[in-house]
C-alpha cells in the first residue's frame, strides 16, 4: 500500500529555506541561454596535452593543436559503441562510459549519446573519488 502525503505549502517551504516558490513562470530568455550553452558543451571534446600532463575540456578552436590533441567522437579512434552505432558526441575528460563503474553505463542503464546528459562518474576502473559538501575530488 502506497500512502501520499500532501505537498508542503507555500509559507512551509519558505520556512525551510526556500528562495522562490514552486509556481516560478519559465523565463524563456533563460532557458534560450541553457539551451545554447548546452549545444555548446555538447560539441566539445577531451583535449589532452601531447606530453599527457593533463586535459580541459573545450571546443577545437580552443584546444592548441600544437600542444595538446583534440579527441573527438565519432572522428577518433577511441570511439566507443552505444546500440551497436559509434557514439556521436564527446569525448569527455576522466569521463568513459567503458571504465566509469559509478554509476556503470551498462543496459539497460547505458548513458545517452549527449554528454549533457551523462552522470558524473565517481568511480572508474582506476581510481574513485568522492565528493562532500564543499570538497574538490580526491583520490
Amino acid at each position: 500500500m502506497v500512502l501520499f502525503q500532501p505537498l508542503p505549502s507555500q509559507e512551509a517551504l519558505i520556512h525551510l529555506g526556500a528562495k522562490y516558490s514552486p509556481c516560478m513562470r519559465r523565463d524563456k530568455q533563460v532557458h534560450d541561454l541553457i539551451r545554447e550553452k548546452r549545444a555548446i558543451e555538447r560539441n566539445s571534446a577531451c583535449c589532452v596535452r601531447n606530453d599527457r600532463s593533463g586535459c580541459v575540456q573545450t571546443s577545437e578552436d580552443e584546444c592548441s593543436s600544437t600542444l595538446a590533441v583534440w579527441v573527438k567522437w565519432p572522428m577518433h579512434s577511441s570511439t566507443p559503441q552505444l546500440n551497436g552505432k559509434s557514439r556521436q558526441y564527446g569525448s569527455v575528460c576522466h569521463q568513459d562510459p567503458r571504465i566509469c563503474l559509478e554509476p556503470a553505463s551498462v543496459p539497460p542503464h547505458e548513458w545517452s549519446d549527449d554528454i549533457t546528459k551523462w552522470p558524473v562518474s565517481v568511480c572508474n576502473k582506476d581510481t574513485c573519488h568522492h565528493v562532500g559538501v564543499g570538497q574538490k575530488l580526491i583520490r
